[in-house]
């Protein structure tokens, strides 16, 4: 047995070992975080989808860095407190399936690009279980590429958040070049609700489905737009692209995602009350799905629906709130429709916030229906919906009411609702007459 003062010397020796690693660890992640960030600068620099923008090369790296900052934020809030969330687990899940490698590289590329889901082959079932989400694909998805881009992280999880903010510089890239061909484009004002709001920064900020949704919306937007102005393959290559990107995390979104986009190309065929007509069109196309999937069997929307919110309704959280039960027919979606419409554009209200986060979700709700009654009062006189607005308000409130019909936790709900927001923020943009903003203000 060691004499006291030799104990005390073995546990300071310890213990300056430990700090001694833990230095070189953090060392080397903030190296990495500082190294991938002048390097997304440098590609931002150098990259001419970046230059045309028109945007000095100093704001766009002020403008990553405020991705980055955000999804930190994001990524200590989840871990401090929700012990990391689904990014988190999900980033865990792509080293399990990056470990693999070491085994078997025919194991790891077979997880990699790989159908998932159900059976797996024995060798591939303890790294496909492992990760918690073999039969997610959304999640599967998000974990392949955290796999991928494992060896030039190291596997330290705020350099992955560092290339998300990168995904999502790249996604407000594209509505922001979007948005310079359309009337009325005033630059601070959309360069102000594309790059800076708190919402879409905060929830797009970590590694999660609603930002790789918010990129495919952007690519697929922008490239439907030069494709009708410039015919080009290589647009409509892109176009997929965004369309892939969707289906890759959030599959159900193409079915709200497809039908405004079709009727979008088409408008400009149509003269006088175009939002009225792309209204009906619109209206139209769900009501001929709900009624075709009726008739096959296993295939009816409206019971996939029900089933889904059921769902939810099992996944009870801490900022849960009741809503009814849905049935699989139209009257019980007709009735429910009041309540959805409450859950989706008004909650959570201040007094049922439960949490800072809740509150300033609650806070940020208020002040979006405040913008609406500001962009009311300065609306344009000559505002004209074009493809791009109308595509943005109609995408934008149908998945808002979809989510008011879904989901039953305000946690859920205000994430799942953040890119939505963002965009019908966008239409209001265009739609406000920003030199009679400045007149009445300025003088």
């Amino acid at each position: 047995m060691l004499p006291a003062s030799a104990a005390n010397i073995a546990n300071m020796r310890t213990i300056l070992r430990f700090g001694f690693s833990l230095a070189i660890f953090e060392t080397v992640k903030y190296l990495l975080i500082i190294s991938w960030f002048v390097v997304f600068c440098l590609i931002m620099k150098r990259w001419k989808f970046f230059k045309d923008a028109e945007i000095p090369w100093f704001w766009l790296c002020f403008l990553l860095g405020l991705k980055v900052v955000a999804g930190f934020l994001y990524g200590k809030l989840f871990l401090d407190h929700y012990g990391g969330g689904d990014p988190y687990k999900v980033f865990k899940a792509g080293l399990y399936i990056f470990n693999s490698y070491g085994e078997d590289p025919g194991i790891y590329f077979r997880l990699i690009f790989g159908p998932n889901g159900g059976f797996a082959e024995v060798p591939v079932y303890k790294y496909a279980y492992q990760t918690g989400y073999w039969d997610h694909s959304g999640f599967f998805n998000i974990a392949r590429l955290h796999a991928i881009i494992r060896p030039l992280t190291f596997g330290y999880y705020s350099v992955h958040i560092t290339f998300m903010a990168f995904f999502m510089m790249i996604g407000s890239l594209h509505f922001f070049r979007l948005l310079k061909d359309q009337d009325n484009y005033s630059k601070w004002p959309v360069l102000s609700v594309v790059f800076l709001m708190p919402s879409l920064l905060f929830w797009t900020g970590g590694f999660h489905k609603d930002g790789f949704v918010y990129l495919g919306i952007g690519i697929v937007l922008y490239h439907v737009h030069r494709y009708v102005q410039i015919p080009k393959i290589k647009h409509l290559l892109f176009l997929f692209l965004g369309l892939w990107i969707i289906a890759l995390v959030r599959p159900f979104q193409l079915a709200l995602v497809l039908p405004p986009l079709l009727l979008a190309v088409s408008v400009l065929k149509w003269k006088g009350k175009v939002f009225w007509k792309f209204a009906v069109g619109y209206l139209l196309l769900p009501a001929l799905a709900i009624l075709l999937s009726s008739v096959i069997e296993g295939f009816d929307i409206l019971e996939i629906l029900v089933a889904r919110q059921h769902a939810f309704l099992v996944e009870n959280g801490g900022s849960s709130f009741f809503v009814g039960s849905l049935e699989a027919t139209v009257s019980s979606f007709l009735t429910f429709f009041p309540t959805a419409s409450v859950n989706g554009f008004f909650r959570p209200f201040v007094w049922d916030a439960n949490g800072t986060l809740q509150f300033f979700s609650s806070i940020g709700i208020l002040a979006f229906w405040l913008f609406l009654i500001f962009t009311i009062y300065f609306r344009r006189a000559n505002f004209r919906w074009s493809r791009i607005t109308l595509f943005l308000f109609f995408y934008s409130v149908s998945n808002i009411f979809l989510i008011g019909y879904l989901v039953s936790n305000s946690g859920t709900l205000v994430r799942y609702r953040s890119v939505s927001l963002n965009l019908l923020l966008i239409v209001m943009v265009l739609v406000i007459d920003w030199k009679r903003v400045r007149s009445k203000w300025i003088g």
